[in-house]
Formats: C-alpha cells, sequence, structure tokens
C-alpha cells in the first residue's frame, strides 16, 4: 500500500514537472515571438517614418521652387558676351493641386525672339532622405513648340499631366543647400542622354540662389572627351522680377512677366 502510495506521488510529482517545463516551453516560444515580430515590424516602421520625410510642400522644396520660379535673363550680366548668351528664361509653377510637387515648367528663348523657344522642359522637385532637394526633368510629348509661352497662360499647361510627359532618366539633379542662399548641384554618371546635339552622354551643373542661377550643361563622347559646351564657364543667368511669396498664386506671376 505504501509503496503503490509513493509511485502514485512519484507520479504526480513528474506529471507537475512536466506540465511546469511544458509552461516554461511555452512562455520561452512567446518572448521568441515577440522577439521576431518586434525584429520586422522595426524595418517596416523605419520605411514608413522614412516616406514621411518627403511629403509635398517640404520648406525645401517650396523654397527651391520659389527661387527657380520667375523671369531670367543673360543679357544684363556684363561678364557674358551677349551675342553667344542673350537668352530669356521663364520659370512658372504649374498643377498647383497635385501633391507630389512643386512642378515648375521652364521656357527659354533668344531675348529678341521669344516667341520661338529653344528650351522647353517640366521639372518636378521633391526631398531626398538627406534633406537635398531631387529635381527631376521631364521632356514635352510631342511638338514642344505646341505649348510655346505656355507662361503667358493664367493655368500653364493645364491640359497635360506627368503620365503624358517623358521623365528623362538619368537626368535627375540633386541639389543641396550651402549655407542659408545657394543650391549647388549636379547629374551624377553617364545616364543622361543628349537630345539636342547627338553626344554619347551630358552633364548638368546648377546653381540656385535669389538673385539668379548658373546653368553648365555640357556634352562628351564615349571616350569622355567634351564634344559640345563651354570647358570652364556656366551660362549666368540674373533675376529680372522678384521672388515669388508662394507658388499658389500663378495668375499673378504670369501677368507680372507679360
Amino acid at each position: 500500500s505504501r509503496s503503490m502510495s509513493g509511485q502514485a506521488m512519484e507520479i504526480m510529482r513528474r506529471r507537475q514537472g512536466r506540465g511546469q517545463m511544458s509552461f516554461l516551453h511555452e512562455r520561452q516560444r512567446m518572448a521568441l515571438f515577440a522577439v521576431v515580430m518586434l525584429a520586422v515590424m522595426v524595418p517596416i516602421g523605419c520605411v514608413v517614418q522614412m516616406k514621411r520625410l518627403a511629403p509635398y510642400e517640404q520648406p525645401q522644396t517650396t523654397r527651391a521652387a520659389r527661387w527657380m520660379v520667375g523671369k531670367f535673363s543673360t543679357l544684363i550680366v556684363p561678364e557674358n558676351d551677349p551675342s553667344e548668351y542673350d537668352i530669356q528664361r521663364v520659370v512658372v509653377p504649374i498643377w498647383l493641386d497635385r501633391k507630389d510637387g512643386p512642378w515648375l515648367y521652364v521656357e527659354e528663348a533668344p531675348l529678341d525672339q521669344t516667341f520661338d523657344p529653344t528650351r522647353q522642359l517640366v521639372l518636378n522637385l521633391r526631398l531626398g532622405y538627406h534633406g537635398e532637394v531631387m529635381c527631376e526633368m521631364y521632356a514635352l510629348p510631342g511638338d514642344p513648340f505646341e505649348y510655346a509661352n505656355a507662361w503667358l497662360e493664367p493655368d500653364p499647361l493645364s491640359g497635360l499631366t506627368p503620365q503624358r510627359c517623358h521623365r528623362r532618366p538619368g537626368c535627375t539633379i540633386e541639389l543641396s543647400l550651402q549655407g542659408q542662399d545657394v543650391y549647388l548641384g549636379s547629374t551624377t554618371g553617364r545616364g543622361c542622354e543628349d537630345p539636342y546635339f547627338g553626344s554619347a552622354y551630358i552633364t548638368i551643373h546648377q546653381q540656385i540662389g535669389v538673385v539668379g542661377m548658373t546653368r553648365w550643361v555640357r556634352g562628351f563622347q564615349d571616350d569622355d572627351s567634351l564634344m559640345w559646351g563651354t570647358p570652364d564657364r556656366p551660362i549666368v543667368f540674373r533675376r529680372v522680377t522678384a521672388v515669388p511669396e508662394s507658388l499658389q498664386d500663378p495668375l499673378v506671376i504670369a501677368h507680372q512677366y507679360r
């Protein structure tokens, strides 16, 4: 009887031990599951947080866009040769209802033939993950001359959408703020194709400030030798109109240019 009672107590102790071990194993599994979920969720949270760093109308992109918008001229720059660089540049905000902007329309033409632009493009400014302003370049669809002098309209390029324009890969300019009043940037690598003169690739260096901007575009051959463009001098544009207080009043800006 005592022997059987002792055996029964021993069996109960073993069952209790297994139950405790099972409980401990279950807690360990739950703890491990929590650690795994945390490891998975933290990167997801980081990605979401990074995406929130680049919403529409960040101060950096708005400031760069305001400095780009306006009428500019090379004729009033004394160190330039007017016969070579007498260019008018006009930049206006477009598609103000979009949330992936700012978007800008750019038109350049000889000062004595502003009705016949030599350069037309669309720019999209967005904020990079390190605070830089990424300036993406788009070509107009079809014959760009159909949109000549669009900057005179109250709602420029209202009949177009970004989907109809053609993004130029490799031509994005990464602009970084230098001090408080100048953005500097350039394209990188050899991926920006030449739509004008048939070089293997082009490079673009740009400086943007309150009083004006410079642009240095050069075309290179496959062996990296210069095919066209000035070897050591950018084109300098001086601001003719005032820096706009806001991008949200294109009608006033357009009338100011007329």
